[in-house]
């Protein structure tokens, strides 16, 4: 049996005969990777507290097994601005739900794992827009989407006076006089293009209504399920918070 040190942010738990549990994490290498916590619903256990969903977390793993066993566990960061409230929780499970579709095992991605840490790590108030950002810049770092500054359709330049939604696709086009199409604000499409092209760090100061913050959300939410090619499970109950 060999051991290792691995780290990183569990974004998945599920459970495994009667008192384990297996471990989902994104680790430093924007990797997944999936763990055994033995014991861990025992109500000895010192691990149940450190294992939690969105912690950051470093373990002593042990290899040569289905699925490697974890051993002793630190807690680097809980990030407990997003599991503060009730609201922050939904948008914490959001997040994690989504990043299961854009990870993978021996697929090493550190810039989805840095976006994911600067997200979390970021103590914000207005968590439906810090989201909203995440998801445009995952959609980007997947491939999904590169820039918004050309039409879909014809392969024009777009600017913020003629960039319209297109159902059931990625991205905008121009006005077309046969389909009745509806135009993304400006404030909104401005925001995007700057949000594709600068660091999350810098992107929180920006000034959008809330309104508009829901409206921009919703849009990248739809983006992500064309992606994915599903109903996310914790849409409606993000909804429900943004009514």
């Amino acid at each position: 049996m060999r051991l290792h040190l691995t780290s990183g942010i569990v974004y998945r738990l599920y459970n495994s005969k009667d008192t384990d549990k297996v471990v989902v994490i994104i680790n430093n290498n924007g990797e997944k990777e999936s763990l055994l916590a033995k014991g861990i619903k025992k109500s000895t256990s010192r691990k149940s507290h450190a294992i939690d969903l969105g912690n950051h977390i470093s373990m002593n793993i042990t290899k040569g097994y289905a699925v490697p066993i974890i051993g002793e566990v630190k807690i680097l960061n809980e990030f407990v601005q997003w599991k503060k409230d009730y609201n922050s929780l939904v948008f914490l499970q959001f997040v994690c739900e989504v990043l299961n579709f854009f990870i993978f095992e021996e697929n090493k991605d550190p810039e989805v794992f840095t976006l994911v840490y600067d997200l979390l790590n970021v103590d914000v108030t207005n968590k439906a827009f810090s989201v909203s950002v995440f998801l445009l810049k995952l959609l980007q770092l997947s491939g999904n989407i590169s820039n918004l500054d050309i039409s879909i359709e014809s392969e024009r330049e777009l600017n913020s006076d003629n960039a319209y939604i297109i159902p059931g696709r990625i991205g905008y086009s121009e006005k077309s006089e046969i389909i009745n199409l509806e135009k993304i604000s400006s404030r909104i499409y401005k925001t995007q293009r700057f949000i594709l092209n600068e660091k999350f760090t810098k992107l929180l100061l920006i000034n959008l209504s809330q309104q508009e913050i829901v409206k921009m959300l919703k849009l990248h939410l739809d983006w992500i399920e064309l992606v994915t090619e599903r109903e996310l499970k914790s849409k409606k109950i993000l909804y429900q918070i943004l009514a």
